[in-house]
């Protein structure tokens, strides 16, 4: 009786050890790698260019690719991170600054179903461009938006503090100009509207 166990079960092939390769066949080398493993081409494209690295990386699993995109710039690590799962976003954001990761913490402990994203990614905006996060900002809170507008630019402050407060409003743009203050207090009161008018132009 013939033994159909080897047919039937073929040893399992073993990979060969990685090769040396000299500087010109390393690129052609990546290209038959990747058709054949990703995972192996994965471990060569390292060595070539972690920028290419870091897309091929990517589409093979996400939470590799974050490991590998932490060494290569922490920004773009927690945008991906922050994809994958919001809990070990705050963990990648609280090694990039623990201030901001403790004001992080208060808020969530305020309101937990707006601390999952917006809070967190503010934080970090604002490390990346103060433009960018003012936008973010008013989503969340005029008020501290506000204040940040203003260290920025005034004229931009002025337009975001007439939604939040007409009176404080007032007092800003009488500051930058007192033509346009004086069509904005016109709206709050006649009477010191008419007293603005007279010295603005006699």
């Amino acid at each position: 009786r013939r033994d159909l166990t080897a047919q039937r079960h073929p040893p399992a092939r073993r990979d060969p050890p990685a090769q040396t390769y000299p500087p010109g066949q390393r690129d052609l080398s990546a290209s038959l790698e990747r058709s054949i493993s990703p995972e192996r081409s994965a471990s060569l494209e390292r060595s070539i260019s972690p920028e290419r690295s870091a897309s091929l990386e990517r589409s093979n699993s996400p939470q590799r690719s974050a490991s590998l995109e932490r060494s290569i710039s922490p920004e773009r690590s927690a945008s991906l991170e922050r994809s994958i799962s919001p809990e070990r976003s705050a963990s990648l954001e609280r090694s990039i600054s623990p201030e901001r990761s403790r004001s992080i913490s208060q808020e969530s402990s305020t309101s937990p179903e707006r601390s999952i994203s917006p809070e967190r990614s503010t934080s970090l905006e604002r490390s990346i461009s103060p433009e960018r996060s003012v936008s973010l900002e008013r989503s969340i809170s005029p008020e501290r938006s506000a204040s940040l507008e203003r260290s920025i630019s005034p004229e931009r402050s002025a337009s975001l503090e007439r939604s939040n407060s007409p009176q404080r409003s007032a007092s800003l743009e009488r500051s930058i100009s007192p033509e346009r203050s004086e069509s904005l207090e016109r709206s709050i009161s006649p009477e010191r509207s008419a007293s603005l008018a007279t010295s603005a132009s006699p």
